[in-house]
């Protein structure tokens, strides 16, 4: 450990001259004196390296002395000496006992006083260096536990997500979640189907609606004193007290929160997917019904039409064959028009029963539809839609 000399040390004493009765080495140690312990509190934050305090009068005095400078916070750490003068009388225990690391008197001389000052302001430092990484150590773990519990409520609150199934109920979650952080929030979901506006109550405040709506394009984040606009993608969120005198604190939550808003935006575009997907079952319903009804009428129709057309032909021989009876033609003529005839209606019997084998075909269609759809449109199941996709 590297240490600056000259040391720097307070020196307290009634009378400071009789400090020279010590062999005190002026090139490694600096003696700044005080007339009293108040006088050092008000300089307590001048980086001292230990405080000498001479004792001139009775030794409970530098007891007293003692005492009231390990009252003080700053100064108690700060290692604390005892000079005697030659030839007083002390009580070594109570002096060790009030908190003085060690006892120096005029007979020592200035090669032990240097090296006993130097090995107490040594560990002092050592030990400030100990208590700066082991306070260090401290707020990383803190930190580390605080990320933790934080990781652990945004873990849990998404997978809460995942069980919402509107947008009232994905923005109520949302909000539950960040009252762990004693926020007042504002919080605007803006669906393919609509935006939803709301507070902690579920209701919507309209001024806080608005400024949403007008700062959702904006950035990110969005300060105005103690309010903070976080936007991501289809949420915007808005934190009515940040602590804007703690900085890293404000930091910590938009980073702790961010999270939630991530996880609520993914939810939602799930919801909206799942809603489109309803929106889109139900228009194929719809359709299905509707292309099932065409169909039917198609059906009776064209069998009507066919049976229409068999009839009139059979109907234009049977009175060409009436009419063949009153008209003067020869036999060979007779035979052309009832050949001509009568092939006709064997053509016309054949396109019929073509016609029918297709209407089979088109009837089997109609009654795959009605099965997998059901009569009253209702949505099919998976395994159904997969047979009759293999079926068409």
């Amino acid at each position: 450990m590297v240490m600056n000399t000259p040391y720097k040390i307070a020196l307290l004493a009634n009378e400071p001259n009789a400090v020279k009765l010590f062999q005190i080495d002026e090139k490694n140690i600096t003696l700044i004196p005080f007339q009293s312990v108040k006088a050092l509190i008000v300089e307590r934050d001048t980086p001292f390296d230990a405080i000498f305090v001479l004792s001139t009068e009775e030794n409970s005095c530098a007891i007293e002395v003692c005492q009231l400078i390990k009252k003080d916070s700053n100064l108690s750490v700060i290692p604390t000496v005892m000079g005697v003068i030659n030839g007083k009388e002390i009580d070594a225990i109570r002096v060790f006992e009030s908190g003085y690391a060690d006892i120096l008197d005029t007979t020592m001389s200035a090669r032990e006083i240097d090296l006993r000052l130097a090995k107490l302001i040594y560990q002092y430092h050592a030990d400030s260096e100990l208590r700066r990484a082991a306070d260090e150590a401290r707020t990383v773990a803190l930190n580390v536990m605080t990320e933790s519990g934080n990781l652990g409520l945004a873990l849990r609150c998404i997978i809460d997500f995942n069980f919402c199934d509107n947008v009232d109920e994905l923005g109520m979650c949302l909000l539950q979640g960040l009252k762990h952080y004693n926020l007042n929030c504002s919080l605007q979901l803006r669906s393919h189907f609509g935006t939803k506006n709301m507070e902690a109550t579920g209701l919507e405040k309209e001024l806080e609606s608005r400024l949403l709506t007008e700062l959702c394009e904006k950035g990110r984040f969005i300060e105005f004193g103690k309010r903070c606009f976080i936007n991501y993608g289809q949420v915007s969120l808005l934190i009515k007290n940040m602590p804007v005198e703690d900085k890293q604190g404000c930091t910590a939550i938009k980073d702790s929160i961010l999270p939630f808003i991530q996880g609520a935006e993914s939810r939602l575009k799930a919801i909206d997917a799942q809603k489109a997907l309803e929106v889109e079952r139900n228009f194929m319903g719809k359709l299905v019904n509707r292309l099932r009804e065409v169909m039917k009428e198609f059906d009776n129709g064209y069998q009507h039409l066919m049976r229409g057309s068999a009839d009139l032909v059979e109907d234009m021989a049977a009175r060409t064959e009436e009419a063949i009876l009153f008209l003067d033609l020869k036999e060979e003529q007779e035979e052309i028009l009832q050949g001509i005839m009568q092939k006709g209606v064997v053509d016309i019997n054949n396109l019929f029963a073509e016609g029918v084998k297709m209407n089979e075909g088109f009837r089997n269609l109609i009654l795959q539809i009605n099965t997998v759809f059901g009569v009253d449109g209702a949505g099919p199941e998976a395994d159904k839609l997969i047979e009759l996709s293999s079926a068409i």
